[in-house]
């Protein structure tokens, strides 16, 4: 009975302790839904699909009707005008709205949205106007917008003009909200200098139905934390050429970009562009960098700065350290050394006519990418990244399959511990002599590795691909590309460099070697710790320091005078339309203290002056005691 008794007893406080974990884990669970509800707004599933309004029918495989013509196009527009709309098309009929609703003509199923068009409409300020023709017996044609601005109208934009214009209020989901112009940073310059502020570079505007953006329920804006497919909304594309080119307009699925940034700290978000022919067009044709990269596109990134940026509250000095050069600097820098890269253009971006601000577009380099650039086509690719804070910070494939990677990642493991000649000519595609390369092709190209790997040390880059903010025990902030059907080893791009060049949380040596248990789990498997596994070679060693002599002395990439003349290109390509970003975000976060352009012009020479200056020899140093500056 005794054994019986202590055995019943044992049980029953094995019971209660595993009742006790379950409280204790479920508050925990609590505290953290609660955290998240705090932080980003109520949870929203990765590919949930919120209930939407009826979507207008945009499917390609019908006959449609021409698009309609206008008599004016997109554009800044100085005194009023008449647009005339017309249709090369005989019994056309063609409706129009200007509150960026999709017109549609009178059917059987429904009735008609917007305005029947019957004589040219008058043009006094800024204006956006969305139509489409209609003839008889075919489907409507696809939507047409053009975005005509005023910028007396622009600068005039105040909190009660957005909500008159559908924006909200109030936050929503907890969702906080900023617009208009600070009238007292209008007022510092002249209508010749905001001339020169929107048109130092070209803009373009997104058009979508309002509650694509606000809706409380399925609106992008006030759901940040919605990803996937069912979290894109139609919206018209355009790009307003500052040279007086016809730019484009096209039909894109909108969604918000980004990981930490979706949280309510940002109230400025990044945005990603996706083309389909669902919305008109299988791809987006126009040279958006001119001679400099491709032509056609599947999606586009919106980028703009996000840590250390105007529009965040983490702290007033944070905002002193906007530069909006930092990031485009370190992929312009890549291109300077030889190796592929990210494109990048500036531009204001307006939001269903409301000024948003200076973004960036950005490359992204993934299977499209990789099929435009290299050869082979876009099924043939692997891409791997950082999954960011959303996925944990773990190991994924956005295209294709780890296999290839884990080979790689397995091999440089087995190198760290016996640094073989046959196994690095194995990861690096060379003869087992070291002589030249095999028929057998790479795993890795390693030029393009440690040309990677001495920007990010270069720029004191914190938060890739190994993060400070993590313990440097997980990586964020990187991309890997590679063909697994051809020859060329995994590549590596600069991606998402805010935390660089002298920025608060930025690292003066980034070289490490940082050791941590994550080394030996494939999920945590990240270009730094490969580059530490490959320094157990002497030939990479001695690559390294090739490539590190060729870049950080003489005429190299990394050397003062050229760093200095990129960053300070950059900075002089946004120079004048800093103003706008000024009035537009300057008081977001601090309305007593604006922060102003004299602010950004002291951080773009304060970089210059301590980040860039003698930023070689620095990296010199560090390099030399890790044995990869060998003189």
């Amino acid at each position: 009975m005794k054994i019986l008794y202590r055995i019943l007893i044992f049980f029953g406080v094995l019971m209660l302790v595993g009742v006790v974990v379950l409280v204790f884990v479920g508050i925990q669970i609590r505290k953290n839904d609660q955290f998240f509800a705090h932080q980003w707004g109520p949870r929203v599933p990765s590919e949930s699909r919120p209930e939407l309004p009826p979507q207008p029918d945009l499917s390609p495989n019908k006959e449609r009707s021409s698009k309609p013509n206008f008599s004016h196009p997109h554009g800044f527009y100085e005194e009023p005008f008449e647009v005339a709309l017309s249709s090369g098309q005989e019994n056309a009929e063609i409706w129009f709205t200007t509150d960026h609703t999709i017109p549609r003509p009178a059917t059987a199923d429904g009735g008609a949205v917007g305005t029947r068009y019957e004589r040219p409409l008058k043009v006094d300020s800024s204006t956006i106007v969305t139509a489409v023709a209609a003839v008889p017996g075919q489907q409507p044609s696809l939507p047409f917008t053009q975005s005509y601005f005023f910028i007396a109208d622009i600068l005039s934009q105040d909190r009660a003009s957005a909500v008159k214009a559908g924006w909200p209020a109030r936050p929503e989901n907890g969702k906080r909200m900023d617009y208009g112009m600070d009238p007292e940073i209008v007022s510092r310059f002249s209508s010749a200098e905001w001339k020169e502020a929107f048109t130092q570079i070209s803009s373009l505007s997104v058009v979508t139905e309002q509650g694509n953006l606000t809706d409380i329920r399925y609106g992008i804006y006030t759901n940040p934390g919605g990803q996937g497919k069912g979290w894109e909304r139609y919206a018209s594309f355009e790009l307003l050429d500052n040279g007086g080119g016809a730019g484009f307009q096209v039909g894109a699925g909108l969604r918000i970009r980004g990981g930490f940034t979706r949280s309510s700290h940002f109230v400025k978000h990044s945005f990603r562009l996706f083309f389909r022919k669902a919305y008109g067009a299988g791809k987006l044709k126009f040279p958006l960098f001119e001679d400099e990269g491709a032509n056609r596109f599947d999606k586009v990134d919106l980028r703009t700065a996000q840590n250390y940026s105007w529009a965040r509250r983490e702290g007033r000095h944070s905002g002193l350290h906007n530069t909006f050069v930092r990031e485009v600097f370190c992929r312009d820098t890549q291109r300077a050394m030889g190796e592929a890269y990210t494109r990048s253009r500036y531009y204001h971006l307006f939001l269903n006519g409301q000024y948003w601000g200076i973004y960036m577009t950005e490359e992204r380099p993934e299977a499209a990418y990789g099929a435009t650039y290299f050869d082979g086509e876009r099924e043939e690719f692997d891409t791997l990244k950082c999954s960011n804070f959303l996925g944990g910070y773990l190991l994924e494939a956005t295209d294709g399959n780890t296999e290839a990677w884990k080979a790689l990642w397995e091999g440089a493991r087995q190198l760290a511990k016996n640094p073989t000649d046959d196994q690095y000519a194995f990861l690096t595609g060379l003869e087992p002599s070291l002589a030249g390369p095999s028929e057998r092709g790479a795993l890795v190209d390693i030029d393009n590795l440690i040309v990677y790997m001495l920007i990010n040390f270069y720029a004191g880059n914190s938060d890739g691909p190994l993060s400070a903010f993590l313990g440097n025990e997980r990586s964020n902030n990187w991309f890997a590309l590679r063909n697994r059907n051809g020859k060329d080893g995994f590549r590596f791009f600069v991606h998402d460099a805010e935390h660089t060049l002298g920025a608060p949380q930025s690292g003066n040596d980034r070289t490490g070697p940082f050791r941590s248990r994550n080394q030996n789990r494939f999920q945590y498997s990240n270009p730094q710790w490969l580059h530490q596994d490959l320094c157990a070679h002497h030939a990479y060693r001695k690559r390294f320091s090739e490539l590190a002599h060729e870049h950080l002395t003489g005429d190299g990439a990394l050397t003062s005078a050229r760093a200095t003349q990129r960053f300070r290109r950059r900075a002089n390509q946004i120079n004048q339309a800093i103003r706008a970003q000024s009035a537009r975000w300057g008081d977001a976060e601090y309305p007593g203290q604006p922060y102003l352009v004299e602010d950004w012009e002291k951080r773009i020479e304060w970089v210059i002056e301590n980040a860039i200056q003698g930023r070689e020899q620095e990296l010199i140093a560090q390099l030399r005691e890790d044995g990869l500056f060998i003189d």
